[in-house]
């Protein structure tokens, strides 16, 4: 009789960093209690167990530092700022949400404080966000396909703890979720845009205008890997994708070329607005004329103020 070896390995778990440093402190119970407070995912019992044979006993010792220091947990036993902001941003749900998207989705630290600060009304670091990152949203822990399973936990945490039951409507806003939307697209700035739409947040005009490019790449790589895939009904989808990239390219060509009437229009326009710079009295008195200004108008008094008041003696000359 064979006897199975247990795995050694431990799941998966995006926030590892800030469960070792709650135990370091704090007893299994307390843990998983601190957790949900924050809606944290709460590991088994055995991962919990066994994270807490990590932590040295006595965590001020100098080798107890050399852990905190190895897992840059350091920060939330000497004070700095930049914990407290990192706190501030775990425990503030719009900002939050905003932030665990972005990262899912691979936007860089400074577009996600800029998008926090416009939209979420939350102000942070750079330094913060990294710090945000590696402790509480740790994706080099996870392939994709189990990054989907822990984000789906988390905001399924977080919705039924608001709604309180499960149901259909929970389902749905877990699934419309920012997060949960993030994770099911690729890493690319179309996709961060459709993020931005299922967080509430509409894409500006120039972001807008860029998208059209993006959109022909995605359709021409879509309608690639339909032909090369040769399944049931990939022909068909094929055909879907290139009818898009065609209609994208139409919609291209009706942007930077305009139509008749636009381009008679601009014509016109052309030939009734005088494109020569207007000369001021600076440039003539740069050129050396003697120009004088006379305050006095010498023109009837049914006659508007207008060029005869400014004379150039070189001119009458």
């Amino acid at each position: 009789m064979t006897v199975k070896k247990k795995s050694t390995l431990l799941p998966p778990l995006l926030h590892r960093r800030w469960v070792l440093r709650l135990l370091a402190q704090h007893t299994t119970a307390e843990v998983s209690e601190l957790l949900l407070a924050d809606d944290l995912p709460v590991p088994c019992s055995d991962v919990l167990i066994a994270l807490k044979a990590q932590v040295p006993k006595n965590i001020r010792s100098k080798k107890g530092v050399d852990f905190l220091k190895e897992r840059g947990i350091e920060f939330f036993f000497n004070g700095a700022p930049e914990a407290q902001r990192v706190l501030d941003l775990l425990r503030h749900p719009r900002a939050r949400e905003i932030t665990e998207a972005g990262l899912v989705i691979g936007v860089p630290d400074a577009a996600l404080v800029q998008v926090l600060e416009k939209h979420g009304q939350f102000v942070v670091t750079e330094p913060a966000m990294k710090l945000y990152s590696s402790v509480f949203f740790d994706l080099s822990c996870a392939l994709r396909s189990q990054l989907r399973l822990l984000v789906h936990e988390r905001v399924e945490l977080a919705v039924q703890r608001a709604a309180g039951a499960q149901g259909p409507a929970v389902r749905r806003a877990i699934l419309a979720d920012g997060r949960t939307v993030a994770a099911s697209l690729p890493h690319s700035s179309i996709a961060w845009r459709a993020v931005l739409l299922s967080l509430g947040i509409t894409p500006g005009k120039a972001d807008l205008g860029k998208m059209l490019g993006e959109m022909e790449g995605v359709a021409s790589t879509r309608a690639a890997q339909m032909l090369l895939r040769g399944g049931i009904n990939d022909e068909r989808r094929a055909e879907g994708y290139t009818r898009v990239l065609r209609n994208l390219r139409e919609i291209q060509e009706t942007v930077h070329s305009p139509g008749a009437d636009l381009a008679a229009k601009m014509m016109r326009f052309r030939l009734q607005t005088d494109t020569k710079p207007m000369v001021s009295v600076s440039d003539l008195r740069a050129r050396g004329e003697d120009v004088t200004v006379e305050l006095e108008p010498h023109h009837q008094a049914d006659e508007p103020f207008g060029q005869d008041d400014i004379t150039s003696e070189a001119g009458a000359a």
